[in-house]
């Protein structure tokens, strides 16, 4: 036995436990997707070193936080704290609420590094894989795809929340909500909403229900909701939801899995950011002013009780509003009902609130809140070229700048939010001569005295029966272009939109090829503009050489570089060996043999005589073990003969497992 276990030493072991394993489940044994993780200390991380691998499965429930999850919510972002502030109270004023601000503020913050969209290519191969890294999971339907990258030829990256509604920035390319799928799976989804109805696509088709994603799919759209402040483009066909109705049903039914809570460390380790739905699913109910349903298995195991339930809470009711009965900022219960509107006064207003009810040629609105141009229009087009009685307010924004001739010296522009209505202000001093220091895209409010002119035109003034200040029209004043610099692409351009000239077009800079290292790469030439820098042949890149393998001192040949901790390596065998003198039963026993015979047989040969003196107690421990199962053996006989077939089909496993590990 000297240098090396045996073969024949370490089978009669294998074999000898075949006994006392039979009395173990066979689930301890057999391999299928569910992880068995019951608590945060049960997982077993695989790391490259720097990203995490996810380490959950599908549609096994998550019943804990994992460790990186509970190391995130700290501070005024605790549970306990968060679930105490008010969300809204419908889908409408969700995104206004104090709960939608901290949430957003919460995951923004943490949210340190934004990968581009080519490095998703890579990088789902954590995120989303399956076998250690193996395989990549594709998303609706679960094929095995990649992992390495084929230019979608086979498989190609799914924007959940489609770019086509609302993304433009880095929120396209957060890998939080981008998912790998195969070619046929994306395009069958196309940039539909998902939902219930026939005209939405339902996650779950592509599997054939095998696997149930519309919780997976809810958790990611509030994601972007509330992290990218996508609130526009939410709802409806036009969004990614069928409905907030559809959103908490698919929530509430299909609770969060281990695949998810392994994602989610997985990109957290990638961007420093989490996806609080996914930890916290109760948040997506109590942002909408909904109850958390009673027995919600979730993460954090709240059970669906807090905030408290009525009957338990001390209530503080904010006082009815217009539109809302009084509500309890702690566990949102309503109490009477809503104060009504008044009808609409001389402005057509409501004298509670200040709600504008209805339009009336009189009302101006204030300057906090102005007309639209629309409206400014409806107002003038009804005064039949009478002067407006009072000042009115119109907001916009600004679409462009420009000098005019004659008599006025600039024009702005401003454009309506909502329709293609413009307001075109010829004057150099409109209100004063700071109101002109604007520049495109600004938003501004004007204000003055309203009349219909001869021309149709709706005219506002400064002053009644002056309209020389500003008109209402549907067309950009003529003016003397303002020509910009030329650029390499781009001719001398206008804020008008006017061009003359031609592009500068690009020069030419070649950068230097570098060599390669065994940890860096290298790279052969490229070129680059001169003028602005932009890369027109791009550097291809040289893998690095790679460290030669390690030698006896444990170092690389090439650079010199320790890549093995050889004392480790003998302390990790001294550790083993400890291991096996303290173990109490034979299952323990075995085990810690095990770990210490694989050990000692990554030992080189100055190591393992750095180790003679364990080695030689390990030997006295296997013979002790060795003994002790022949023992019971002996007294188990019967039992042995009744499943002596399974002993067969173990022991041939363990034949297996035997020559793997020498």
């Amino acid at each position: 036995m000297k240098g090396k276990f045996t073969r024949v030493t370490l089978l009669l072991i294998l074999v000898a436990m075949v006994a006392t394993t039979l009395v173990l489940p066979l689930s301890a044994f057999a391999s299928g997707t569910a992880t068995g993780y019951k608590s945060a200390g049960d997982v077993v991380y695989n790391t490259n070193g720097k990203y995490i691998y996810n380490w959950g499965a599908r549609g096994e429930r998550a019943t804990f936080l994992s460790k990186y999850a509970l190391q995130f919510y700290t501070g005024n972002y605790t549970f306990a704290t968060l679930s105490k502030v008010s969300g809204g109270t419908s889908d409408s004023n969700a995104p206004s609420s104090a709960l939608y601000k901290q949430l957003q503020e919460l995951m923004k913050s943490k949210h340190t590094y934004t990968n581009s969209y080519s490095a998703n290519n890579n990088l789902l191969q954590y995120t989303d894989c399956e076998n250690g890294g193996g395989t990549i999971s594709s998303f609706y339907s679960g094929k095995a795809i990649g992992p390495a990258w084929d230019s979608a030829a086979t498989w190609n990256k799914e924007h959940t929340w489609p770019n086509s509604k609302g993304l433009g920035g880095n929120d396209e390319n957060d890998i939080m909500m981008i998912r790998p799928t195969s070619v046929s799976e994306n395009s069958a989804r196309g940039n539909e909403a998902y939902g219930e109805s026939s005209s939405y696509y339902h996650p779950n088709s592509e599997s054939g229900g095998k696997y149930d994603l519309r919780g997976d799919v809810a958790r990611i759209c509030l994601f972007v909701y509330t992290r990218w402040g996508n609130t526009g483009s939410m709802w409806g066909s036009g969004g990614v939801m069928e409905s907030l109705t559809v959103l908490l049903k698919w929530m509430e039914e299909d609770p969060v899995d281990t695949w998810e809570m392994g994602r989610n460390d997985a990109v957290q380790a990638i961007t420093g950011t989490r996806n609080a739905f996914v930890d916290y699913p109760e948040y997506a109910f109590l942002l909408f002013g909904e109850a958390v349903p009673a027995n919600y298995v979730t993460p954090s195991q709240s059970n669906g009780v807090t905030p408290p339930n009525p009957d338990d809470c001390t209530h503080s009711f904010r006082q009815a509003t217009c539109t809302q009965p009084q509500t309890c900022t702690l566990c949102h219960t309503t109490v009477g009902s809503a104060l009504g509107h008044t009808d609409p006064d001389a402005d057509g207003k409501c004298t509670r609130c200040g709600e504008v009810l209805e339009l009336k040629t009189t009302h101006a609105g204030t300057k906090a809140d102005p007309y639209s141009i629309a409206d400014v229009i409806k107002v003038g087009k009804s005064l039949n070229g009478s002067d407006g009685t009072s000042i009115v307010y119109v907001k916009g924004q600004v679409v462009s700048i420009a000098e005019n001739t004659g008599s006025y010296l600039k024009g702005i522009v401003i454009k309506d939010s909502s329709t293609t209505q413009t307001l075109s202000i010829y004057s150099a001093d409109p209100q004063s001569s700071s109101d002109l220091n604007a520049k495109a895209g600004d938003t501004i409010v004007l204000y003055g005295y309203l009349r219909t002119a001869s021309s149709g035109n709706i005219e506002m003034g400064t002053v009644n029966n002056t309209y020389v200040k500003f008109f209402i029209s549907s067309n950009t004043p003529t003016h003397t272009h303002s020509f910009g610099q030329a650029t390499c692409t781009k001719p001398a351009t206008c804020s008008c939109g006017a061009t003359q000239g031609t592009a500068l077009g690009h020069s030419e800079v070649v950068d230097s090829a570098v060599a390669p290292t065994c940890t860096s790469a290298g790279k052969t030439e490229g070129k680059h503009c001169s003028r602005c820098n932009t890369v027109l042949v791009a550097q291809s890149t040289i893998p690095a050489t790679g460290h030669t393998e390690p030698n006896a001192e444990g170092k690389c040949d090439t650079c010199g570089a320790q890549l093995v901790d050889m004392q480790l390596a003998v302390n990790n065998f001294k550790s083993a060996v400890a291991s096996v003198q303290s173990a109490v039963t034979l299952q323990t026993k075995f085990d810690a043999i095990k770990v210490a015979v694989n050990a000692y047989n990554t030992l080189n040969d100055l190591q393992k005589a750095q180790v003679t003196t364990e080695f030689a107690t390990l030997k006295t421990q296997i013979e002790g073990y060795n003994a002790e199962i022949s023992k019971q053996n002996a007294n188990s006989n019967n039992a042995l003969m009744v499943v002596g077939a399974s002993i067969v089909a173990v022991a041939a496993v363990a034949l297996i497992l035997f020559k793997k590990v020498f």
